[in-house]
């Protein structure tokens, strides 16, 4: 029984498949997962496949009869070649392997270091590009934000002109207004002033003509008495 027969695997699998199929059996054979009586020897066994393939390591076949043969196991038919040779054979067949391998490998990882690379650089620029396009938005919005003050001020300012010149003007109104007011009432006072002196001097006159008239009478009123009086002690006497 080779290597290849126990991991049930084909002669030309890969080092990832070999290892898929390492991990699959020695899951399902290990001593402490499997309670059967063989698990030991084969997990054993399938351990010294497995570092045979991989590490090159010489396979020793387990004298434990395979009751169980795959039909990969039957059909398989050992090499006519000595051992040694075909141990030797085997080696450079799996290093020739394991070296196509780790180029395939390398090439991968060259390939994925190289994609990342490319994804940190466009990364890098979205980045920068981002950036410049947030300054660009900050810049615009002070700008804007600069000129709606300013418009603002200068509205404001209109404004509180306007209403300035507006309680001028109503002020000199006020003002205005007042002044007529006060120019009509001392017009006002001065005729009635006026009046009252023309009416004063009226009732000067008139009761001076009133004196005169009242002092003639009354003289008048003595005389006639006084010949009444004088007519009296004539007629007496």
């Amino acid at each position: 029984m080779d290597p290849y027969s126990i991991l049930d695997i084909p002669r030309d699998a890969t080092t990832d498949q070999i290892k898929r199929a390492h991990r699959k059996l020695a899951q399902k054979w290990h001593p402490d997962l499997n309670t059967s009586s063989e698990a030991k020897a084969k997990f054993t066994e399938i351990q010294q496949a497995y570092e045979s393939l991989i590490h090159g390591k010489p396979f020793k076949a387990s004298s434990r009869p395979n009751t169980q043969q795959s039909p990969r196991q039957s059909a398989y038919t050992p090499r006519s070649e000595p051992p040694r040779q075909q141990s030797s054979a085997n080696r450079a067949e799996r290093a020739k392997k394991r070296q196509t391998a780790m180029v395939k490998k390398q090439k991968a990882q060259t390939e994925v270091n190289a994609k990342r690379a490319r994804d940190r650089q466009q990364y890098s620029k979205d980045m920068q590009a981002n950036r410049e396009r947030t300054t660009q938005t900050v810049t615009n919005l002070r700008v804007s934000s600069a000129k709606i003050v300013e418009q603002t001020q200068r509205s404001a300012s209109s404004r509180l002109e306007a209403a300035r010149t507006a309680y001028a003007r109503l002020v000199q109104s006020i003002n205005e207004e007042r002044d007529k007011t006060i120019q009509k009432t001392v017009v006002v006072r001065d005729q009635m002033i006026t009046e009252a002196l023309r009416a004063k001097d009226e009732r000067e006159r008139s009761l001076v003509t009133w004196n005169t008239t009242s002092d003639r009478t009354h003289q008048t009123d003595l005389q006639r008495i006084e010949r009444q009086f004088q007519a009296d002690l004539a007629a007496a006497g």
